[in-house]
């Protein structure tokens, strides 16, 4: 117990970012890369813009980003890794 063995090493090197830039594939076109945490806010909101899901394309980029973050959140519950802070 405690130690890493081969059918939970994805989850156990897996970040909030990380985590959150997988789930951003459900609601945008193109995943987020991995350094997307180290973006201008102007440089992430043209990414959304320009990537949202067609029924999202008109939604205000604030309320996609709370659906991957929503989503994001589920998953870590479910994986039982506690993420109690804003990613940004």
């Amino acid at each position: 117990m405690g130690t890493c063995n081969n059918c939970c090493l994805a989850y156990c090197v897996m970040t909030e970012q990380q985590i959150f830039a997988r789930m951003s594939g459900h609601f945008l076109c193109q995943h987020l890369p991995d350094d997307w945490a180290d973006w201008p806010e102007e440089k992430l909101d043209k990414f959304f813009e320009d990537n949202a899901w067609e029924p999202l394309e008109y939604w205000p980029v604030n309320d996609v980003y709370e659906l991957i973050d929503s989503l994001t959140r589920d998953v870590m519950n479910l994986m039982g890794v506690d993420g109690t802070d804003q990613l940004l």
